[in-house]
């Protein structure tokens, strides 16, 4: 294997370190190649995802860390001079792909992900897969492209819909540790039951440290079926803290042949995003203690989103449908100011519904284009695109308290006008985070979760290293009257579209029709005042009213009205009849004279 590593020039590491230690023959290989880098997201990267990982695990990375920088030392890339690229793995690979031999370039890698996006793309470099130690020819990129097919056959497992399932219910149950045929006793329900998919129920016995998600349907779609019985017998997946991955499914016979359900981990938390009111993009809901909130505090949030997303897609699961429900507050934060997540508190954000994330062959076919592009999710490319994507307007939606990127009429960025109502929420974002918003959204750059981990975490570091720039959404807003945000006739401004189904208001009050626009924001902060109505476009000179084209010219023969032209036998007529009064006009003066 030594030896094939001479046929590269260039190799790129990723971040993904962590499945298995670097073998001998691994490194002796790298050892061999004068141009091995890193991208400029790999340290950033690799800090936070130690984070999330096993003891095991976290060993694997350190040690191969350590392997990398005191043997093979490799080089930073540097994409300085394309200032609309990101300085991670994707953007390096799309470039070197542009180039001369891109074949003699290789991608050391563990990143599921990153493996499929390559591999569809059609890009000319190799692969060496860590997950399996074997390199993978650019060649054969073709027919592992059929692999990754999605799977589109809802089909149900079983004809017979097991509908009304209730407390007392005894099913069975096939476990992650092997176990067929285990017995298993629904208890009461949990919450109110009005789950989209299916109701939660406690389980009794000696499974109540566990829950039951019944499908409403009481059918087991057959392409669900085969990811979930996947995920169950994957050991990685239950060994993950912070996503309740199915520890079983459940059937309702003992021949185990008709699934109606699955199992999972029962976890308390503390709250959930969906509760947190800072989030609704609502103005009226917006009071003096709910604006104390931290800047870093929704960072924090933010990155631990971002990586535990990053982390995923490394073990090949996908997420597209960025349902705030999904997402709470680790029990840990019990006693935080506000409930929000604050730098060292808590590690990660609880992320549920982990039976609708895409793996393998499967991919949920509900989400909604929120960032009015078109995805065929039928194309693994394109749902790969999309989950960036989405990632992206989530975000962006959390880190402006609530408002959606995209106009929902026109499909551009809200924030490319001046004058949008809502312009000036553009200061709650730090400047580097909003500049990688302001090219995805635009269509200047493409979405990257590495991207966007890199640039929290180093705005994190940057408030940790300078406390003084660690303020409050208070402080953003500025000097405000604490009465502004208590009156109870305050409605949304006319122009604010709430983001389309990501932050749903069902059961709670909503606003009436309008906020005065003054209250809004401070006008001093929404637009510059020299900005509002740049003076040289009010009434331009040039195009005010053309002299020229009041009344053109070439138009004054409509205007004027032309004479009817008289015929030729009109004139004959007249001729003759002014010859005979002529004639009798000389006759009777003759007859005068006589």
């Amino acid at each position: 294997m030594t030896g094939q590593f001479e046929l590269y020039n260039v190799v790129l590491i990723d971040s993904s370190l962590f499945p298995r230690t670097l073998s001998d023959e691994l490194i002796n290989g790298l050892k061999s190649i004068k141009n091995v880098y890193v991208t400029g997201t790999f340290h950033a990267e690799t800090s936070e995802l130690m984070e999330l990982l096993s003891p095991a695990d976290k060993a694997n990375c350190e040690n191969n860390l350590r392997l990398l920088n005191t043997i093979i030392h490799p080089k930073e890339m540097n994409l300085s001079e394309f200032p609309d690229m990101n300085c991670d793995v994707w953007d390096f690979l799309a470039l070197s792909a542009t180039r001369p031999n891109a074949d003699k370039m290789l991608i050391i890698t563990a990143n599921q992900a990153l493996i499929q996006r390559v591999v569809c793309s059609r890009f000319s470099m190799d692969i060496y897969d860590l997950n399996k130690s074997c390199f993978i020819s650019h060649k054969d990129y073709r027919t592992l492209d059929k692999e990754y097919s999605v799977d589109n056959n809802d089909k149900p497992v079983c004809d017979i819909a097991f509908k009304g399932l209730r407390e007392g219910a005894q099913l069975y149950a096939v476990r992650r540790e092997g176990k067929i045929n285990e017995t298993v006793t629904l208890g009461s329900m949990l919450g109110d039951g009005t789950g989209g998919e299916g109701n939660v129920y406690h389980l009794t016995g000696r499974y109540s440290n566990e829950v039951a998600k019944i499908l409403k349907s009481g059918q087991f779609p057959g392409n669900k079926y085969l990811v979930t019985t996947e995920m169950v017998r994957n050991p990685r997946f239950g060994a993950i803290e912070w996503t309740e991955f199915p520890t079983g499914i459940l059937y309702a016979d003992a021949a185990c042949t008709q699934p109606v359900g699955i199992m999972e981990r029962y976890t308390e938390t503390h709250s959930s995003l969906y509760d947190d009111e800072l989030f609704f993009g609502d103005t009226g809901n917006w009071s003096s203690a709910l604006l104390s909130v931290r800047v870093v505090d929704l960072l924090y949030l933010c990155k631990c989103i971002t990586r535990q997303i990053c982390f995923l897609n490394m073990l090949g699961v996908l997420v597209g449908d960025y349902n705030i429900k999904n997402f709470d507050y680790p029990a840990s934060l019990r006693s935080a100011q506000a409930g929000h997540p604050q730098n060292g508190v808590c590690r990660y954000i609880q992320m549920w519904d982990s039976d609708s994330f895409g793996y393998n062959n499967y991919f949920s076919g509900y989400m909604a284009d929120v960032n009015c592009k078109h995805y065929d999710i039928t194309r693994r490319l394109d749902i790969l695109n999309l989950c960036n994507d989405e990632l992206y307007t989530f975000l962006f939606q959390i880190l402006t308290l609530g408002d959606n990127p995209y106009n929902p009429v026109t499909g551009r960025f809200n924030y490319e006008d001046e004058n949008y109502g809502e312009y000036a929420r553009r200061e709650f974002v730090p400047k580097s985070i909003w500049n990688a918003f302001e090219r995805f959204f635009t269509g200047k750059s493409t979405s990257s979760p590495q991207m966007m981990l890199y640039l929290l975490h180093n705005e994190l570091k940057k408030r940790e290293a300078s406390p003084e720039i660690d303020i409050t959404y208070k402080d953003i807003v500025g000097n405000i009257d604490v009465g502004f945000f208590e009156e109870q006739d305050r409605v949304l401004p006319a122009v604010y579209s709430p983001a389309l189904n990501i932050f749903p208001k069902s059961g709670r009050v909503e606003p009436q029709n309008t906020v005065p626009p003054q209250k809004v924001a401070p006008p001093q902060r929404v637009v510059p005042p020299q900005k509002v109505v740049p003076p040289q476009r009010v009434v331009p000179p040039q195009r005010a009213v053309p002299p020229q084209r009041v009344v053109p010219p070439q138009n004054k023969r409509q205007i004027t009205p032309v004479q009817p032209k008289k015929s030729k036998r009109g004139l004959m007529i007249a001729g003759i009849v002014a010859g005979s009064i002529f004639t009798l006009l000389l006759l009777i003066l003759l007859f005068f004279f006589i």
